[in-house]
């Protein structure tokens, strides 16, 4: 199954007049970085959201670079007001058209918060356990849909990240976490998994052109930026999550959110705003208030109504059904034992043991640990149930040497990191995808 990836930019205001010499330097260069950006990605998928601010000096902006890079030339707006062209880019083409937002939304003078004109304010929270638990999931469960609860946005998760200092201030996630409340209630009608980020690492989506062009045509620095996402997650998912007594309540609270970004970045500077692997009704709606849209490709493999393996496999090519038994008999001959751990089956020697697994795949691929020990052991605490480990240990010895972690969604079983410490043909394969 193959999906598409979105993401945004939404443009400032304030825009100098080059030569025709340097808006084609921009051109090409726009077009580079625009290319490098999916092909630099590996083949799954891909979904990212930007707001770019032009520079205070107004000397070269951003909003120029990206006007060009999908080939569409876009008149002077004003970002605080949202009111600005909308462009939608597909690997086809472009089309533009014109948008304004309703309401206004202005950040209160030496508070972390904002206002709109209707009963709703937006707070920022600098950690999720600031936030009410029950509120938070049931504003994320409501915009999943019934059914379709993704485990990576639930407040535990994100604690995790947070409490364990995975994704934190230090290791340049600072959480900055936007709530709408109503302001009569203090209820949450919405929220949205927002961090000052001062790289561009563990996104998935990389704007490391992006950064680069900030930097050369720009005064101002490109980092911090605002990101909206769950860090170290390429899954995609509600982003603004809300929920109402009617489908109109919880639209305004969504367009707060969104209001909540830009006024952020405006009001501190900030060079832009991303939003990664967001929904199609997410990319949609901010669309429509003027921000870039991009698209990419992931790929999702889905039961067909299979009841066996063995029912799977007949729906391929002889050649390739022998291949993967072949691939299973192997693994069945190798003297391992393969076993799926779920909940209190889950001990700590588990998560020593793959997080040691984690750590040497990270080091085979000249990569980063995003993730650390203390983070594991929090997972299996707060979300056991939602936890599938897939492990394989030694028969004779009893020792594990390879295992890959799961997170069970409402509708979905997201596969999300492996590793091992043996090498046993074929192992690889049979953990993450044929169990």
């Amino acid at each position: 199954m193959i999906e598409g990836s979105r993401s945004f930019v939404h443009q400032g205001n304030r825009m100098s007049v080059r030569s025709e010499l340097v808006h084609l330097l921009l051109i090409l260069l726009a077009q580079l970085a625009a290319v490098e950006s999916f092909v630099t990605l590996p083949s799954s998928h891909r979904s990212a959201v930007s707001i770019f601010f032009p520079a205070a000096k107004g000397s070269c902006t951003t909003q120029k670079l990206h006007q060009q890079a999908v080939g569409v030339g876009i008149p002077s707006t004003n970002c605080m007001e949202a009111r600005a062209s909308r462009i939608y880019t597909f690997h086809g083409g472009a089309r533009v058209g014109r948008s304004r937002s309703t309401g206004s939304l202005r950040m209160a003078e030496g508070a972390g918060e904002s206002e709109t004109d209707t009963n709703m304010e937006v707070k920022i929270y600098t950690a999720i356990d600031k936030i009410d638990r029950e509120e938070w999931n049931s504003c994320c469960e409501e915009a999943a849909g019934q059914g379709k609860e993704n485990p990576f946005l639930c407040w535990e998760f994100l604690n995790a990240l947070e409490a364990s200092e995975s994704a934190s201030g230090a290791s340049g996630w600072s959480p900055h976490h936007l709530v709408v409340h109503d302001k009569e209630s203090g209820r949450i009608l919405a929220c949205a998994p927002v961090y000052l980020k001062g790289h561009s690492y563990g996104e998935y989506v990389f704007d490391h052109s992006w950064a680069r062009a900030y930097r050369t045509f720009s005064s101002d620095n490109y980092y911090p930026k605002l990101q909206c996402c769950v860090p170290f997650t390429p899954v995609m998912g509600p982003r603004l999550m809300a929920r109402g007594e009617t489908a109109e309540e919880a639209r305004q609270a969504r367009m707060a959110l969104v209001a909540g970004m830009v006024e952020l970045c405006g009001k501190y500077q900030i060079s832009s705003a991303h939003v990664t692997f967001p929904t199609k009704e997410d990319w949609e709606l901010m669309g429509r208030q003027g921000f870039l849209l991009r698209t990419g490709i992931q790929y999702h493999w889905r039961n067909e109504g299979y009841q066996t393996f063995d029912e799977f496999l007949m729906k391929l090519k002889q050649s390739r059904r022998k291949s993967i038994r072949q691939e299973r008999n192997k693994v069945a001959k190798a003297g391992v034992r393969v076993r799926a751990l779920r909940g209190k089956e889950i001990e700590e020697r588990h998560w020593d043991a793959f997080y040691q697994f984690y750590l040497n795949t990270v080091d085979e691929k000249w990569g980063q640990a995003y993730l650390n020990r203390k983070f594991f052991s929090l997972l299996g605490r707060d979300l056991a149930e939602r936890v599938l480990l897939v492990v394989a240990e030694e028969e004779e010895t009893g020792e594990l040497v390879a295992g890959a972690l799961n997170l069970i969604g409402g509708d979905c079983l997201y596969g999300r990191n492996w590793g091992c410490s043996k090498k046993y043909d074929s192992l690889h394969f049979e953990l993450c995808y044929y169990q």
